[in-house]
């Protein structure tokens, strides 16, 4: 809320003095990141699991890099972040329970259904793009905050698509009933078919385009699922959960 957010504000200001003495003023300093959090209910920690189980294969775009997605000692199934360094963004998801309980020590099993959604902004530059640069440190926070599911919003679609989640059968049955044109519908299939074959959707199109598929074919195939509201990267086949909801809808 706008008082907490003031009130966090008020105590950083004093926590700065105290440290650094009366010349550090709060709105006199560079702000260089503010991170943008939602807690998600998601109804079960088995959909905690999965949704971050999903990010991983999700289409990432070049320019935003996937951390330790190699490394065997992060635990894929808890945690998921994504950097964009050039442009100071980056994406974060993870198991509220997990960060609490593991890493911090602290009983947490109320939050055992809770998705942790951070956008972070890690310039000052980049924060400058999404707030009044006019603003003193104190304004640009709290505007941001107020805005910050809006801005959510916005930045998502640059990193996955939209759309509920659903195994494969069920996903291609789905196409088959709502899309008429046959070209686009077999081109549909195939990257549903390839998304859970390649394990994810930028390597699936990567994987068409060089069998010659043209790229426009695939963009408007990865378009048409967004219109019958259909996520591309389907569930795993031995996934305890059969469907689940568009991440979009819970920044609604």
């Amino acid at each position: 809320s706008y008082q907490e957010a003031s009130l966090a504000i008020q105590y950083a200001e004093i926590m700065i003095t105290e440290w650094l003495g009366d010349k550090f003023i709060f709105n006199d300093l560079h702000l260089c990141r503010v991170d943008l959090c939602v807690n998600v209910d998601v109804g079960s920690p088995e959909n905690v699991t999965q949704y971050i189980r999903q990010l991983y294969k999700t289409n990432m775009r070049r320019s935003f890099k996937i951390r330790g997605q190699k490394n065997p000692d992060i635990n894929k199934n808890a945690r998921f972040t994504a950097t964009n360094e050039e442009e100071g963004l980056e994406l974060a998801a993870y198991n509220k329970k997990h960060q609490l309980e593991e890493e911090l020590g602290i009983p947490a099993q109320e939050h055992e259904n809770i998705l942790r959604i951070e956008f972070r902004l890690k310039k000052e530059s980049t924060i400058n793009k999404f707030t009044d640069s006019s603003l003193p440190n104190d304004e640009k926070i709290i505007d941001l905050i107020q805005r910050s599911k809006n801005i959510m919003l916005a930045a998502l679609p640059m990193l996955l698509p939209d759309g509920d989640y659903y195994k494969l059968n069920n996903a291609i049955n789905i196409v088959h009933d709502r899309i008429k044109s046959y070209t686009l519908r077999d081109c549909m299939e195939l990257v549903l078919r390839m998304t859970a074959n390649k394990h994810g959707l930028k390597s699936a199109r990567k994987a068409m385009r060089k069998a010659g598929i043209s790229p426009n074919l695939i963009s408007n195939a990865i378009a048409a699922f967004n219109n019958i509201g259909v996520n591309p990267v389907t569930l795993k086949k031995n996934a305890k959960v059969k469907f689940l909801p568009s991440f979009y809808k819970y920044l609604n």
